[in-house]
This record gives C-alpha cells, sequence and structure tokens, in this order.
C-alpha cells in the first residue's frame, strides 16, 4: 500500500488486477476451446442443422447473426460475470480482511441465483445473474426484437458494475488498514 498515493487508488488498482485476471482466464478457455476443435469443427460461420431446430423461437435472430458473433459476445457476458464476481470478493476481502469468508460469500450469491432460477421465483429473476447470461434466454424472456441485437443485457451488467465498483471505491476509503499489526505480527 505504501506504492500507491491513496486507499482509492490502490482500490483502483486491485480492481485492474481483477480485470486482468478475468481477461486472462477467458483468453485462456478461448485458447484451450479452439485447440481442441481444431481438427475437428467446421470453421464456417454458418449455423449447424442443430442449433437452427433447438432455437426455432429464435429464427430470425439466427439468420441476422453469424455463430461468431454469438460466441464473442456470450464470451463477454462470461468475463462481466466472472469480474462482477471477482470484484464482489474484492470488496469483501477488504471488509473483512478473510478471503474465505468472501469466497463463502461469492459462493452463496451464485448459489442463490442458481436457486431463484431453478425455482422459477418470477418476481426476483428478472434481477438475477442467471438470467442475464444466455442470450437466447434473455431475448425469449424479454420478448425483444430478434432483428435487433439484444444490448439491454449488456446494460445490466455495466450498471451493476459501475454500482459495485461506486461502493467499493467509497468504501475503501472508510476503511483503516492496520499496518502496525502487520509489523508486529512478522517481527517476531
Amino acid at each position: 500500500m505504501f506504492r500507491f498515493k491513496n486507499k482509492r487508488d490502490w482500490y483502483h488498482t486491485n480492481v485492474l488486477y481483477v480485470a486482468q485476471l478475468t481477461l486472462i482466464f477467458l483468453v485462456t478457455v478461448v485458447a484451450i476451446i479452439l485447440m481442441q476443435s481444431l481438427f475437428v469443427l467446421n470453421f464456417e460461420n454458418n449455423w449447424s442443422d442443430f442449433a437452427r431446430n433447438y432455437y426455432v423461437y429464435h429464427n430470425t435472430f439466427l439468420g441476422n447473426y453469424r455463430p461468431l458473433t454469438y460466441s464473442i459476445f456470450t464470451f463477454l457476458l462470461l468475463g462481466l460475470l466472472l469480474f462482477l464476481l471477482g470484484l464482489i470478493f474484492s470488496i469483501i476481502t477488504i471488509w473483512t480482511n478473510k478471503p474465505l469468508v468472501s469466497l463463502l460469500i461469492v459462493m452463496l450469491l451464485n448459489i442463490i441465483n442458481i436457486a431463484v432460477t431453478i425455482g422459477k421465483l418470477e418476481t426476483l429473476s428478472p434481477f438475477l445473474f442467471t438470467n442475464h447470461l444466455d442470450l437466447m434466454n434473455y431475448m425469449y424472456m424479454v420478448e425483444s426484437d430478434q432483428n435487433k441485437f439484444p444490448i439491454g443485457i449488456t446494460i445490466y451488467w455495466f450498471v451493476l458494475i459501475a454500482i459495485v465498483y461506486l461502493f467499493g471505491y467509497f468504501f475503501t476509503n472508510k476503511v483503516d488498514f492496520d499496518v502496525e499489526k502487520g509489523e508486529k505480527k512478522f517481527a517476531n
């Protein structure tokens, strides 16, 4: 913490680390997927017959957008989810100073999202993560126009990330980092 001008600068650097880790993870996953499918899959940018039959409700969308666009957008949504969870983990770790507690809270948050979605609690479902990860499910849920790419799903993530980021930004200034305690611990 001595390298930074203030606590907020330190927080901002931690947020950038979370973003870098998220990006590295996504690039690694994409690289693994591409290596596994290099000699197996056909890389034409067309929807398969299975996809056209499975997504019957979304035929207009499938006709307007290619699988590559859909895949890139899906990975973007996954990256936004992972970044948000990393940000929440980071803020809770700053608050509690216990990474295990942070991990448990993030896992609990994820389990609550999944339970509400599986339980089909319609009043809470539109606000949770799981309905904003799958593009096709989101389009069906909000009955969006299939001729336009649903930008509302990304707005949800950016607003949620901005709220959590700002909460952490202002919260970090109120946290007292006890440096002396750490020095005593390692002095013996």
